[in-house]
């Protein structure tokens, strides 16, 4: 079986190269932005979007096994593919005594890190190359259509 799931991840791959060439171009260019801006860090979740428990009109956010200090964009940026998830974000952010204002640099890096961080994961986990082919084209492509709109200088 591992020689027959790796034939079809080297397909996979090659299939998908200019794809994932292009993301990753583009994590490393975000990365050179933010690298040394600690300005603005938080106590993160690093998977809210998943982990939200709804009790009538209160929300809880569990499983903080990947909790770290970042900006808040590192939350926020699963919601960039809906047009109403960030602006909520930012009023979240205004209403608790936050005055920040959400970075596309910031969201568009958290984006394309989240993106290879949970392709690596994937293939850990996966014995199915079917698997992570759905990862690629999955959730976060709705996400990636903001962040490839963001300029780079």
């Amino acid at each position: 079986m591992g020689r027959a799931r790796d034939k079809q991840l080297c397909s996979l791959f090659e299939k998908n190269r200019a794809k994932i060439e292009h993301r990753a171009a583009r994590l490393k260019r975000f990365s050179d932005l933010c690298r040394g801006d600690t300005t603005h860090f938080v106590i993160t979740h690093g998977d809210a979007g998943g982990n939200v428990i709804e009790n009538r009109d209160r929300y809880f956010i569990v499983d903080w096994d990947n909790a770290v200090l970042a900006p808040p964009e590192r939350d926020a940026y699963f919601g960039m593919g809906w047009d109403w998830m960030l602006p909520a974000w930012s009023d979240a952010l205004r209403e608790n005594g936050i005055n920040y204002t959400l970075r596309p640099e910031r969201l568009a890096y958290y984006c394309y890190d989240s993106f290879f961080f949970d392709l690596n994961a994937d293939l850990d986990a996966s014995t199915q190359a079917d698997t992570v082919e759905e990862y690629i084209d999955g959730w976060i492509a709705e996400s990636f259509k903001y962040a490839d709109e963001i300029e780079i200088d």
